[in-house]
């Protein structure tokens, strides 16, 4: 199972979403309806966004992944597109971005 978040500023659409005037799908991202005034929005995914290796478009995410426009959600997906594993944390925006590195001990940097 692929499993893909989207990252900060970017909307990438998964393939063959656009049909008939119904709202794009984008990857890691959920559709938030326009409500008094409030124009339509694609906050990041709560969950990533999960395909089976054999589905038709895990090709075309790994591709995305690999160019750098999706993050892998786990270590399996990120070996597969070839790219580092990183782990992730939602910022204060809503946004995912990885997780800051843990300070060295301090009896480590006695040494």
């Amino acid at each position: 199972m692929l499993k893909f978040h989207a990252k900060p500023g970017l909307s990438t659409p998964w393939p063959n979403s656009h049909v008939g005037g119904q709202a794009r799908r984008l990857v890691g991202r959920t559709f938030v309806a326009p409500k008094d005034g409030v124009p339509a929005s694609y906050p990041a995914s709560n969950e990533p966004d999960q395909l089976n290796d054999d589905d038709e478009d895990a090709r075309h995410l790994v591709r995305k992944c690999s160019r750098g426009e999706l993050w892998p959600a786990d270590k399996y997906t990120a070996d597969v597109c070839g790219v580092a594993f990183v782990e992730l944390a939602k910022g204060a925006d809503g946004e995912w971005f990885p997780k800051p590195s843990k300070p060295a001990s301090a009896s480590a940097s006695k040494e």
